[in-house]
């Protein structure tokens, strides 16, 4: 099987040790302060690189290349929602159908939503339902 060097982008004193499947990969620097590299399956390795934010290819790397990366899905290439539109989404996969919510469950919603501001601090995550944002209020 063939191997790829990949960089980890997160940077630990002893390294990062990351386990697929009954593999084992350790990622440290093979000098002082260098970047922290392993030597990864070429399956394991599109694993990893589909994580751009914690891993990419070693710019050294001599082995075998990888193929780019596969074309994004049809999900994942809808943009990003703008602000207040997550929670008007939210309140719709509260009712488990794909009936569009009524104007008083976006209320109550944003209702629930601007009291876990106000108490927490944060927004409440994206994905919580009405229901979900009450019981976290509830819990305190």
């Amino acid at each position: 099987m063939a191997t790829v060097k990949i960089e980890s982008l997160i940077k630990r004193a002893n390294g990062s040790r990351i386990q697929i499947g009954d593999k084992t990969y350790h990622f440290r620097p093979s000098e002082s302060h260098g970047p922290h590299v392993a030597t990864v399956d070429e399956d394991h390795a599109k694993v990893l690189l589909s994580k751009p934010h914690a891993f990419k290819l070693h710019k050294d790397a001599t082995e075998k290349a990888l193929p780019p990366p596969p074309a994004p899905t049809q999900d994942e290439k809808q943009p990003a929602q703008p602000a207040g539109e997550e929670s008007k989404q939210a309140a719709s996969t509260a009712q488990g159908d794909d009936k569009p919510p009524t104007q008083a469950e976006l209320e109550a919603h944003d209702k629930a939503v601007e009291a876990y501001k106000a108490k927490f601090h944060k927004r409440p995550h994206h994905s919580w339902t009405t229901e979900v944002i009450l019981a976290k209020l509830a819990e305190g």
